[in-house]
């Protein structure tokens, strides 16, 4: 989309897949966030959908994570739920800084490298060898890794700040800058009683914003 006087003003990427005949509307962008802009890049979107199931957000991109920034995308968040789409998945951003960590002892903690995906696993364990838990993360690109999971034995969810600090240690250890990773959560779920989400909160990890994904039935 283009002003009168021909400078662009906003984009839209949207497509039919043809496996099952649903639309996809991959990412749309807008200047200054304007809501109209967006109505009118997702009506035209729409229109060329036709009568059928469009989803919005769903998929990543090369520009982005899958997910709709509803905090900081407030224009683009109204704009799809005035044309009648609906949340979905919700995920919460979070962001770790490691350059100002201090050092932490990780005498039971290892860390391996894993080839599918590229990174490393780091893996916590008892004194005496059996295993607590293990997380994995992708291999930093520019100093920015990403916590892809994390996971402990059933009982032992309560060593989970430990697992996670000596999963930071390793990292800054090895010159990681900052970390990123994504939580599973509703739309509607109150940050409050996220166990796991405090969890990274009081391990240092920020939240930048919710990554939703939006459906609109025919």
């Amino acid at each position: 989309m283009a002003s009168t006087e021909g400078r662009i003003v906003g984009a839209v990427s949207f497509a039919v897949r043809p496996a099952d005949g649903v639309g996809v509307l991959l990412w749309l962008h807008c200047l200054a966030e304007d809501q109209a802009i967006a109505q009118a890049l997702i009506d035209h979107t729409l229109g060329h959908c036709g009568r059928r199931t469009v989803y919005a957000f769903d998929l990543a991109t090369a520009f982005s994570f899958a997910g709709l920034p509803v905090g900081r995308r407030r224009g683009t968040r109204r704009a799809l739920e005035m044309a009648g789409f609906t949340r979905q998945e919700g995920r919460r951003y979070l962001h770790h800084r490691l350059d100002t960590l201090r050092p932490r002892p990780y005498t039971v903690a290892d860390l391996t490298d894993s080839a599918n995906p590229p990174g490393w696993r780091v893996r916590l364990r008892e004194r005496d060898g059996t295993r607590i838990g293990e997380a994995l993360v992708s291999l930093p690109v520019e100093g920015t890794a990403v916590l892809e999971w994390m996971t402990l034995r059933p009982g032992r969810h309560s060593l989970g700040h430990v697992l996670l600090e000596q999963c930071l240690a390793h990292l800054a250890d090895r010159s990681v800058r900052e970390v990123i990773t994504l939580l599973d959560t509703s739309p509607d779920s109150e940050t409050q009683h996220d166990p796991v989400g405090q969890l990274h909160l009081q391990a240092g990890f920020h939240e930048i914003d919710q990554l939703h994904t939006f459906t609109r039935r025919p």
